[in-house]
């Protein structure tokens, strides 16, 4: 018996009458569809992702890193999203890409302030933000996340590469106080 390539359905090419006829449904239509699974997965993807990027249920934006602990604050607000440069003692990170080490930064002479690699960085940031919101101008927010301990002189040399790159509005990542609230709003009272 010669071999022959199946069909669409491995039932239509049995040449037994009875399998072909079960299969087929005696000439009615049949019940079995073929899924576009590879469609589907994509679908289900981009619908995912979507509302990851849209909607945050608890309202926390941010992620603080295990090496990093944050000032706690009586007064805050609330961060939007920016490009968040992470400040610790191993490295300093934009949106989690290293760009510096801060015993390098920290052995530099007082004089030298510039940092090229993150300068570059946040001009790609800025042009890429020029690309996803083409009629909107660039408001220059970014979030600045430093640990407490981290010399001043680092944090010095972030900030001069973020006015370099026209990022001129900077949050800093803090952790509010436990019975604080937003800045402007009124902290409840203690029970008594």
């Amino acid at each position: 018996m010669p071999i022959h390539t199946t069909g669409r359905r491995l039932g239509l090419t049995i040449p037994l009458k009875t399998v072909r006829d079960k299969v087929a449904g005696k000439g009615h239509r049949g019940v079995y569809a073929n899924i576009q699974l590879t469609s589907m997965v994509d679908m289900f993807t981009i619908m995912v992702v979507f509302l990851l990027q849209t909607f945050s249920a608890s309202g926390e934006l941010l992620y603080i890193q295990k090496d990093i602990t944050v000032p706690d604050v009586n007064n805050w607000r609330e961060l939007g999203v920016a490009p968040l440069i992470a400040i610790g003692a191993e490295a300093v990170t934009l949106d989690g890409f290293e760009v510096a080490r801060p015993a390098d930064l920290a052995a530099a002479p007082d004089t030298e302030w510039d940092m090229p690699t993150l300068e570059e960085k946040l001009n790609e940031a800025k042009a890429m933000f020029k690309v996803v919101h083409p009629g909107e101008t660039f408001n220059g927010e970014i979030i600045v996340q430093s640990d407490k301990a981290v010399d001043f002189k680092i944090l010095r040399r972030v900030l001069f590469a973020c006015a370099k790159a026209e990022y001129t509005t900077v949050h800093f990542a803090v952790r509010g106080k436990a019975g604080s609230g937003p800045a402007g709003t009124t902290a409840p009272a203690p029970a008594k």
